[in-house]
């Protein structure tokens, strides 16, 4: 190893196109540094001192990291991590949540502000998981392993600190809405959860938010089939849809005839009975079928009515258009049976009872 030790000094400029013989020291007069020469490099290199290293890496600082409007912070000792891009704060880091694009609120993770996209496509604009690969590994040989599940909510506990605190709902995972159309956009299917392919599977039960508010499917968006073991309805009969001549209201008895497939019956113990109009039907088949009424077939319904009923009487058409009246045997023909009374009517005049249609 080499005992001697030589010294020149020179600016900034002399130095950095000086080599120099191997470990030779030159002072940097301009920078007010040392180099150490390598006697094959120009320049050499810095031996640092507390102002070069200042200007050097004068973005480093105690508490962050910076370079121009971007910076990675800790405002004060034991506080957030605040990451700082372009002059805004685009995610904090507190003790147990994380914000981004907002300070972090109740959650443990929070997103907001606004955002712009020339593109946007089915991958995500605010919250996004690419598809990947995952390999099972839990199997050393061909088998049957465990339910993969790629992203997953677990099951939480809600407690509460101080007495008894009952909460009307809870939810692992909740969406308050459809997206809404803002300036310029008009949405053509607004959807609050979209599976674009593969099946829905659960455990638990589907509810509606509150009574008769919610529909499975629509008129123009119709599933293929439904497996059940039970329906369980509110309304009480079963009815079809038939082209009518004209538009007849709830409770009409209805015949086969007229200008279309039904008309209102005009005639006594008419043989040609179709139903009665349905109210609310709790079935409803042949729903396409354009200008058409929903026709009784069986069940119990509303019905028009005139004259003296006992409850179990059965019923025909009368000569009161849409209108029926009890059976008089003396007039019976098979084919005229509209159903039987489920209440009494007591008036000579016309009325309105329930009546099982259908039955004969």
């Amino acid at each position: 190893m080499s005992t001697q030790v030589q010294y020149r000094r020179g600016t900034e400029a002399q130095n950095n196109s000086f080599v120099g013989a191997l470990a030779e020291i030159t002072v940097d007069t301009t920078n007010k540094t040392l180099r150490v020469h390598d006697g094959a490099t120009a320049g050499g290199s810095n031996i640092a001192t507390v102002a070069y290293v200042d200007a050097e890496i004068g973005n480093i600082q105690a508490n962050a990291i910076s370079f121009t409007t971007t910076s990675m912070s800790i405002p004060a000792g034991g506080g957030n991590i605040i990451a700082n891009v372009a002059g805004t704060v685009t995610m904090t880091v507190a003790s147990d949540a994380v914000g981004i694009g907002t300070a972090p609120t109740d959650g443990q993770l929070t997103v907001a502000g606004n955002k712009s996209a020339s593109s946007w496509t089915t991958n995500g604009i605010a919250l996004r998981l690419p598809g990947a690969t995952y390999t099972d590994s839990s199997t050393s040989t061909s088998g049957t392993a465990a339910s993969n599940h790629i992203n997953a909510i677990g099951l939480s506990t809600l407690a509460a600190t101080n007495g008894g605190v009952t909460t009307t709902d809870a939810a692992s995972l909740y969406i308050a809405g459809p997206p809404a159309a803002g300036s310029n956009m008009t949405i053509t299917n607004p959807y609050a959860l979209q599976i674009a392919a593969g099946n829905f599977i659960t455990a638990g039960n589907i509810f509606a938010a509150s009574n008769n508010t919610s529909n499975i499917g629509s008129s123009s968006s119709k599933f293929s089939n439904i497996f059940g073991v039970t329906v369980n309805a509110t309304y009480a009969d079963l009815a079809e849809y038939y082209t009518a001549d004209e538009q007849y209201a709830p409770g009409t008895v209805v015949c086969f005839g007229g200008a279309k497939e039904i008309t209102q019956s005009t005639h006594n113990h008419d043989t040609a009975i179709a139903g009665v109009i349905s109210t609310n039907p709790a079935y409803l088949m042949n729903v396409d079928l354009q200008d058409g009424l929903p026709v009784a077939l069986q069940g119990r319904v509303p019905c028009r009515v005139r004259g003296i009923i006992a409850k179990g009487d059965r019923l025909v058409s009368s000569d009161i258009p849409g209108v029926a009246e009890r059976l008089d045997m003396a007039r019976y023909q098979p084919g005229c049976i509209i159903g039987k009374a489920l209440e009494a009517h007591d008036s000579a005049g016309e009325g309105q009872i329930e009546v099982v249609v259908g039955r004969v």
